[in-house]
């Protein structure tokens, strides 16, 4: 018999239930079930049933489904009465709509057949898929929430890989061979993601060992050449495939190391990588050094290189954080380009103002490190020098009281010309035994485009907000950098929190 068992999120499993006919020595045996589900909790089980009188023997494939929250259908047999069927698969859409497929005996020929249901509705006469026979066997189908089928089975002596795609509504389109002839391909799997992205793997033997091989086809596009996975001389067995909401893939599968069993993953990256905490200042001076930072991060893999071109046409440079010098006046684009490990790119540009050496009567243009001429009698003398860039941070005890109910505390920052500022948090925290200055906040910068004072809103970390739930008294210390045309000034901010009893 087939029996299910459902567990509602954050609850018990149920009481087994029978959805099958029952079982026996002398009556119809159902094995196998294979189970599909959609986000809405949607539920399609398929099985193959074996009728085991003598004279009869007689294999079917059934299904029964279930919508969210209601009782599962009597089960209904898909494939025809007078042939055997083998390899069942199920997949159903964020609609509630299924589809089945199997391996089905037709004239004496393995095709592969599908029945479908539109959520609510009753299942269609099976229906072979076009070309997919002579030979074909081991089905597995997936839908997308849309209703966009992609399936892929086996077909040969010494199987190819073949897959067919169904838009929603539409037609299966003529099959597409996969994996190379002679290749030996068996064990195939199959992930398809929310927007319609699919990679398909198989094991190839290439004569003595198995080699996982992949193809990957993102949405609206085609398949991609196969690529080994694993490593050769290593014997791939047990493979499966899953895909994120963004086209990226993990493979996982058991090979031989040596004498042992291990596991093994690889990863398909297609997701650009971001960039975090771009500082590219507003402004700038001919001759003095400006910096520029850029916090790269990606979800999959990891980051390969960072990269910074200037727009003066010199050299640029590589890193998270570097340093630059130019060397005439007016205003330059800035563009940092990062790559992951994949090759996947992301680049962002800014727009930097570098302002010329101060000129007038009786003055040259200097050096950065040149003191000028000296004023004569009649001479105005050289220009005042700009003030020194200042920073200043202040926080509202109103502010600071909502700290750990909000997790958000407002700083209010002033700079005296425009600026890039920088602001982080610590709390005193103990870490191993020891009292330590810890940082509790995420990272904040905020840009002025003119002197000013400006609310900058930090947040507290998970780590931080975990840290201070406990704690009745916290020392706080806020440190702010701003930078400007090659200045740089920094402040802190010293508060105590006190948590009321």
């Amino acid at each position: 018999m087939i029996q299910v068992s459902e567990r509602p999120a954050g609850g018990d499993w149920s009481e087994p239930q029978t959805i099958s006919a029952g079982g026996g020595d002398s009556g119809p045996n159902a094995m196998y079930p294979q189970v599909a589900i959609n986000a809405a909790g949607d539920a399609v089980v398929s099985w193959l049933l074996f009728h085991l009188q003598p004279g009869v023997p007689l294999i079917v494939v059934q299904a029964a489904t279930r919508p969210a929250g209601d009782d599962w259908s009597p089960a209904e047999d898909l494939g025809f009465q007078d042939t055997n069927q083998d390899s069942p698969d199920g997949a159903i859409d964020a609609a509630g709509d299924a589809i089945v497929v199997w391996q089905g005996d037709v004239g004496g020929q393995d095709v592969i057949q599908a029945a479908t249901r539109p959520g609510g509705d009753d299942w269609s006469a099976a229906q072979e898929i076009p070309n997919s026979g002579p030979g074909a066997w081991a089905p597995d189908v997936e839908l997308d929430p849309a209703g966009n089928a992609v399936l892929l089975w086996l077909k040969g002596l010494f199987p190819i890989v073949q897959a067919a795609e169904r838009p929603v509504g539409g037609a299966w389109s003529p099959p597409q061979p996969l994996s190379a002839p002679g290749g030996d391909a068996e064990l195939s799997g199959l992930a398809l993601g929310v927007t319609g992205d699919a990679v398909a793997t198989w094991r190839r033997f290439d004569g003595s060992n198995g080699i996982l091989q992949a193809s990957a086809r993102p949405a609206g596009g085609s398949w991609s050449v196969p690529q080994d996975v694993s490593d050769a001389g290593q014997d791939v067995q047990g493979q499966r495939v899953a895909v994120d909401a963004a086209g990226d893939a993990v493979a996982l599968w058991s090979s031989d190391a040596g004498s042992d069993q291990v596991i093994q993953t690889a990863l398909y990256d297609v997701t650009e990588p971001e960039l975090h905490d771009v500082q590219i200042p507003a402004v700038g001076r001919v001759g003095d050094p400006v910096s520029f930072a850029v916090s790269p991060f990606d979800a999959f893999t990891s980051i390969a290189t960072t990269s910074w071109s200037f727009g003066d046409g010199g050299p640029g440079a590589t890193g998270d954080a570097v340093s630059h010098v130019y060397a005439t006046a007016g205003a330059y684009p800035v563009t940092v380009t990062t790559f992951d490990l994949a090759g996947n790119k992301s680049a962002q540009t800014g727009t930097i103002a570098i302002a010329g050496l101060p000129s007038g009567p009786g003055s040259e243009s200097p050096g950065p490190n040149h003191p000028g001429p000296a004023p004569g009698p009649d001479s105005p003398g050289p220009p005042s020098p700009n003030p020194r860039l200042t920073l200043s941070l202040a926080v509202e005890g109103r502010s600071l009281r909502k700290l750990l109910r909000t997790g958000k505390l407002v700083v209010a920052a002033s700079v005296n010309e425009a600026a890039t500022v920088r602001l982080t948090g610590k709390a005193r925290l103990k870490a191993r035994r020891k009292t330590q200055m810890r940082r509790a906040f995420k990272r904040k910068t905020a840009h002025f485009t003119e002197a000013g004072e400006q609310d900058v809103t930090l947040t507290l970390s998970r780590k931080g907000r975990r840290s201070l739930r406990g704690l009745r008294r916290v020392r706080l210390a806020i440190v702010g950098t701003a930078t400007a045309a090659g200045d740089t000034a920094r402040a802190r901010a010293a508060l105590t929190l006190r948590r009321s009893r």
